[in-house]
């Protein structure tokens, strides 16, 4: 592949990269024991709208890692990984994403990578350049991305700020909860890699974006389509006019929307950002953490809960 796709980490005027981890749901979450870890509950941070969390690397750190369901495979800062002495390919490729600069990544394998108190092993990863990220003040020593949530299950509870990881969910999980505080979907990958989101409304129509917890803004679409939508346009205050993306510093505009759903949940008055980048619409975190979000990577399946 040319390039790995890290797209945009920040969707923020004052950009910020993501990675989150996420809680297991409080209400009605069973796990199944299974050989290996039965649950794994992980405390996170999050700054400026962004999921960091504490890893260790070949009995190595702790570092600061995020979760991000926008990228693949997942990543390294290339002088860590020097550092701790993995073994890099020869250049793969340039990075892919938001920003104008042209960022070589390299691939390598994380051997034994431990999250609270689950391990995992040979997991597959690139080592790219990450300092440009950290203009916002923000140490970032990776992310975790789709090569480590593909084999799992991962909740994220925002309000607790904790994440949970589990082989399995019950076979009726949240059966009971009422219709009108529970929105699921198929858990549909864009390119194999990337969750969509089926049934997104902006301002009433339909919009196909990505579900993305490495985006600090509620919503990033491209200028377009944010004007096509209706969506009205704010002034912008001094340092606002710039993002933070996975290869560097881009344009941005401010946009607020009147409306925006994801099937029965709707949220009024939703500020997002608009770009003239060409890359994939995306639903990020400020919208995402007024619910508990369950991505079920085993069966396919995306569930939003209520976070009474």
């Amino acid at each position: 592949m040319k390039n790995f796709n890290i797209k945009l980490w920040t969707f923020s005027v004052s950009a910020l990269f993501v990675a989150g981890i996420f809680n297991v749901l409080d209400k009605g979450f069973v796990m199944i024991p299974k050989q290996g870890f039965e649950k794994n509950v992980v405390k996170f941070q999050y700054p400026k709208n962004q999921i960091l969390t504490k890893v260790h690397i070949n009995d190595k750190g702790p570092f600061n890692f995020f979760i991000d369901t926008g990228i693949h495979p997942s990543a390294i800062s290339l002088p860590l990984a020097k550092k701790i002495g993995l073994n890099l390919g020869p250049k793969a490729g340039n990075v892919g994403g938001f920003g104008r600069q042209k960022i070589p990544y390299y691939r390598t394998t994380i051997k034994k990578l431990k999250i609270g108190e689950m391990e995992v092993s040979n997991l597959p990863t690139v080592a790219t350049e990450m300092s440009h990220l950290e203009t916002t003040g923000l140490k970032i020593d990776g992310i975790l991305g789709y090569s480590f949530l593909k084999d799992r299950v991962t909740s994220i509870n925002y309000k607790r700020k904790e994440i949970t990881f589990s082989d399995q969910l019950p076979e009726n999980y949240l059966k009971d909860t009422p219709l009108d505080e529970l929105v699921k979907f198929p858990l549909r990958l864009a390119g194999g890699k990337i969750p969509m989101i089926p049934n997104l409304t902006i301002n009433e129509k339909v919009v196909e974006a990505w579900l993305d917890t490495g985006s600090s803004r509620s919503f990033g679409l491209l200028n377009q389509e944010a004007l096509r939508l209706g969506l009205t346009e704010i002034e912008l205050a001094d340092g606002e006019g710039k993002g933070i993306g996975a290869r560097g510093e881009f344009e941005v505009r401010k946009f607020r929307a009147s409306r925006m759903s994801i099937g029965t949940f709707n949220q009024d008055s939703v500020v997002g950002f608009g770009h003239n980048l060409r890359m994939q619409n995306v639903v990020g975190n400020p919208f995402l953490e007024k619910y508990r979000l369950t991505l079920d990577y085993v069966n396919k399946m995306v569930y939003l809960e209520l976070n009474k």
